[in-house]
C-alpha cells in the first residue's frame, strides 16, 4: 500500500464523502494554505492541541452537523455499522421489501434495516405521502397516475386499491398545491 500524506488522505476522504469533516494537525502551519483544497472542518497546530482544544473541536463538528442535519431536513440511518445520511429532498420513494427498507433516491438505491415509521417521522410531511403500510413516495417525484398506479421519475410504480387511490389523489393534490 502506498504510503500517503495527510492532504492526500483529505482528498481521499473528500472524493469518498463530501460532507465528511476533515481536521487537519500539524506541526508546519504553512501546509495550512494547501489544506483548504479539501475544505476541513479546521487545521489545528499540534503545538496548540490540548484535550480541551479536540475535545471542543469535536463537541463543534457535532453540533454543525446535527444543524445541517435539521436544517436540509435530513435522515440519519445505518446500515451495517455505518452512519449514512440523505436529504429528504434527495428521496424519491420508501419501500420496505421482505423486511429491507429500500430508499430509492435521485442518484441509486440504498437498503436499510429502519422502520418505516422511525423514516416517516423524520421527513417532511409537506412532500412525502403513505400510500400503503410499506410504501412512502415524494410527491415532487410523481411522473403520473394512471388508473391504479403511481408512477415515479425514476420508473418506480406502486400499485393500489381503487379507494385508496381516490384518498391519495386528494392527498397528493393538496401537497402539491403547498409545494
Amino acid at each position: 500500500m502506498k504510503k500517503i500524506n495527510g492532504l492526500e488522505c483529505g482528498e481521499v476522504i473528500r472524493e469518498i464523502n463530501s460532507y465528511a469533516e476533515i481536521v487537519f494537525f500539524t506541526n508546519d502551519e504553512s501546509f495550512a494554505l494547501d489544506s483548504f483544497i479539501v475544505k476541513p472542518y479546521t487545521y489545528i497546530l499540534k503545538k496548540n492541541l490540548t484535550k480541551t482544544r479536540l475535545l471542543e473541536t469535536l463537541d463543534n463538528i457535532c453540533s454543525d452537523t446535527m444543524k445541517n442535519i435539521y436544517r436540509h431536513n435530513s435522515i440519519i440511518y445505518t446500515f451495517r455499522g455505518q452512519l449514512e445520511i440523505l436529504k429528504s429532498n434527495d428521496i424519491i420513494a420508501i419501500e420496505i421489501i421482505n423486511r429491507k427498507t429500500m430508499i430509492y433516491t435521485v442518484k441509486e438505491e440504498k437498503g436499510c434495516y429502519e422502520k418505516l415509521s422511525y423514516l416517516e417521522s423524520k421527513l417532511q410531511n409537506d412532500t412525502f405521502v403513505k400510500i400503503n403500510r410499506s410504501t412512502l413516495i415524494n410527491v415532487r417525484y410523481i411522473k403520473r397516475i394512471d388508473n391504479d398506479e403511481i408512477i415515479m421519475i425514476n420508473g418506480l410504480s406502486f400499485f393500489l386499491t381503487s379507494k385508496k387511490l381516490k384518498e391519495l389523489k386528494k392527498e397528493i393534490m393538496d401537497k402539491l398545491v403547498v409545494l
